[in-house]
């Protein structure tokens, strides 16, 4: 016998007797072994313990009773005291007792071994815990029984958990509203996914629980589901914060019904999400009925328009808005002249079509925006938004909308087999820049109306005596303008263009209107007059003749026949289907050479369908003819529109290049719109240089093109002919 720390030490040392060396061989070899022995059942020990489980074993001869000590543990027992498996058993309900001792002790060669789940009143405090009991007999060669052997396992944590969730299915099963519990996989991606619907999923959506579980609930979605709701949605879910709202959802037969949801993150114990709860309410009938409600509420019954109550309260909406962001709207009362004759000749009934007509006739006149109203009998306002930021533009986009409403009115009325005709006195106020109420302007439509009736029925007035006296001038200088072509009252002037590299490389063709008695009209008066009235298209085409017979007449001229003429095309010229087919037609025609002709479009054009204007662009470009984006920065353009524009120029808008000097702002635009250029392959030019001090600053940061007074005024072709001759004179070089 060694002590116990040289043990090891044995084999190191040899021994001269072999028995001896032997020995020493297998005493360190069991030492070894007991001490993995012993390793092993401090696992075990720990295993059970973590895992709540403890094991026994019961001789069935001797009664002997061995268990872990995680099994006094579960059942509130003390260690050092001694009991048989009977003690334990009896801790357990009396139900429960019944059935596992009548297992234990009753086995048969056929049914020897037990597993239940058993409730347990702890000994030592009665605390009630579940416990799995789990055990089996052995049996010798002559089927006695040997011994009993078995684990109680602690699954209080789960057992209850699993009877609260089937208390919680049971419930879920049986209440009326769809419940859908889903995964929380990432949203970016496919999406959460259904783990359990209910019966009333089932029958609300048509949808059996095998063809939809897994999948996620997109399926449920369709064209007219809000998507405003679905990002709201989104961003819940992104952020794991609960969310309620209504949507439109679809049916397995297409059917749209409206549902409230109310969906709910579930968190882990460590605040993860790891599923989410929703419940779907079937609110249709709701939202049919609250809608029937709002519609008696607020529309007229016999037309469903607006009624006064909805009116009034748009218009308090209308006028917050405009106090907050001033821009010029409009109201409209229409009354009809001859209804009362219409409603006494023929009879209500036909009167009543007659309005239900003109109703539906009116809305077509508006955008979806404005509000048209019934405000009694034979009486209608319309509320129009947003007219325009100044008020001869309001004033002029109102009097479109009347136009509109005259011309429907004017169309027979088909009542019952009989022809029927009818027109209207309207008086219109704007409103949007000064502080006014409901009342008020209803008063002064109503006021305007009547003036409208006093000038003779069948027409409009306005409710200011200036904004009715600004109308009667712009429609008396429509007609004019009319007749400005035949009286040879419109011209062209042009504005030389100037590179500090080339000299004179061009100009730009400007019109002008030289009214007898009144001096020039101004482009900023005229050209939206043309292209309102629709006049844009003669006198477009009148200006690009012009410019290619000129470009013709330069041809004899070595100086001026190397400049490139430009001309600015509207927005409303450039949209119609003919338009490239018109330029190259006065190209042919005239004999100028498109090379030398430069189109000048605003941004604005930029807003309409971007592929026909690429196609139009490419096909000026393919001829020869060069394409400029003018007043850029001011409007509307963007940076994938250059890259898909056929483009050969841009122009910095004159309001940038003012306050170049004294902006920051205005040069940092400019210094972009330069870069730009460069980068994109593109000549800038900039526009309204007034003062050498603005070219150099220009010239300072990478822009050589300039147009403006500094250099010259737009001037009849005469008086630019001289300048460029002047010019040759004083630049010899250049001018070669």
């Amino acid at each position: 016998e060694l002590p116990q720390k040289d043990r090891f030490l044995i084999l190191k040392k040899p021994f001269d007797n072999i028995e001896v060396q032997q020995l020493a061989e297998a005493l360190t070899a069991r030492y070894i072994a007991e001490q993995a022995l012993r390793e092993k059942d401090r696992i075990l020990r720990e295993a059970q313990q973590i895992a709540r489980i403890g094991h026994y074993i019961s001789d069935g001869r001797t009664g002997q009773w061995t268990r872990s000590e995680t099994i006094d543990e579960m059942f509130g027992f003390d260690r050092q005291q001694e009991h048989d498996l009977d003690d334990y058993l009896n801790l357990m309900d009396p139900q429960d007792r019944l059935s596992i001792k009548d297992k234990v002790y009753g086995a048969t060669p056929t049914d020897s071994s037990f597993d239940q789940v058993c409730r347990v009143g702890r000994q030592s405090d009665g605390a009630g815990r579940w416990i799995s009991a789990r055990g089996r007999w052995e049996r010798d060669a002559n089927g006695r029984l040997t011994r009993l052997i078995g684990t109680f396992q602690d699954v209080t944590d789960g057992f209850e958990s699993q009877l609260m969730l089937r208390l919680l299915q049971t419930s879920v099963e049986h209440i009326n509203d769809a419940v859908l519990i889903t995964d929380a996989a990432v949203v970016e991606q496919s999406g959460p996914r259904l783990l359990f619907v209910n019966d009333a999923f089932v029958r609300l959506t048509g949808y059996e629980r095998a063809e939809v579980l897994g999948r996620s609930p997109k399926f449920l979605q369709g064209e007219n589901t809000q998507r405003s709701e679905l990002l709201r949605i989104r961003e819940a879910l992104a952020q794991s914060r609960p969310v309620k709202v209504e949507l439109i959802n679809y049916a397995k037969t297409g059917r749209e019904f409206w549902v409230g949801l109310d969906i709910v993150p579930v968190h882990n114990a460590q605040g993860l999400c790891i599923n989410w709860v929703c419940v779907m309410r079937d609110v249709t009938a709701q939202r049919q009925a609250n809608a029937e409600i709002e519609r008696l509420a607020y529309h007229d019954s016999l037309t469903g328009l607006a009624n006064r109550l909805l009116l009034t309260d748009r218009l308090h909406q209308t006028l917050a808005a405009c106090a907050r962001h001033p821009v010029y709207c409009g109201l409209m009362f229409i009354d009809l002249d001859n209804f009362k004759e219409i409603n006494d000749t023929f009879g209500h009934e036909r009167g009543d079509l007659m309005l239900v007509e003109l109703a539906r006739r009116l809305l077509t006149c508006v955008r979806e925006e404005d509000t048209v109203a019934r405000f009694g009998g034979d009486e209608f306002v319309v509320l129009l938004k947003s007219l325009g930021n100044n008020a001869a533009e309001a004033a002029a986009n109102a009097e479109i909308v009347y136009r509109k409403i005259a011309q429907v009115m004017a169309e027979i009325f088909f009542l019952h087999g009989s022809e029927y005709r009818t027109n209207a006195s309207v008086g219109i106020s704007l409103f949007g820049h000064e502080p006014t109420s409901p009342d008020e302007l209803l008063r002064h439509v109503d006021i305007a109306m009547y003036q409208a009736k006093t000038a003779g029925k069948n027409t409009f007035r306005f409710f200011d005596a200036a904004m009715q006296q600004m109308v009667d001038e712009r429609a008396w200088l429509g007609n004019e303008l009319r007749r400005a072509q035949e009286r040879d009252q419109l011209s062209l002037h042009f504005q030389p263009q100037f590179d500090t590299r080339r000299g004179l490389f061009g100009a730009e063709v400007l019109l002008r209107w030289a009214y007898p008695g009144r001096g020039m009209v101004s482009p900023a008066v005229f050209i939206p007059l043309a292209e309102q009235t629709g006049l844009i298209r003669d006198m477009g085409d009148w200006v690009i003749e012009m410019a290619c017979r000129q470009l013709v007449a330069w041809t004899n001229d070595p100086v001026l026949d190397r400049l490139t003429l430009s001309v600015n095309v509207s927005s409303h010229q450039f949209q119609m289907s003919d338009f490239v087919d018109s330029v190259l037609d006065a190209v042919s025609r005239t004999g100028a050479r498109p090379q030398r002709l430069k189109l000048e479009l605003t941004e604005s054009t930029l807003i309409h369908d971007l592929t026909d204007i690429s196609q139009k662009m490419a096909a000026l470009k393919a001829r020869g003819i060069g394409v400029a984006l003018d007043d850029f920065g001011t409007g509307y353009s963007s940076l994938s529109y250059l890259k898909r524009l056929s483009l050969d120029q841009l122009k910095i808008d004159q309001s940038f290049v003012r306050d170049v000097l004294t902006d920051p702002n205005d040069a940092a635009i400019a210094r972009t719109i330069v870069a730009l250029g460069q980068s994109l392959g593109l000549e800038v030019v900039a526009e309204g240089v007034e003062t050498l001090e603005q070219k150099d600053f220009l010239t300072g940061i990478g822009c050589h093109a300039f147009q403006g007074y500094y250099f010259s005024r737009p001037v009849p072709i005469r008086d630019f002919e001289r300048f460029v001759a002047q010019w040759v004179r004083d630049n010899p070089g250049l001018g070669d």
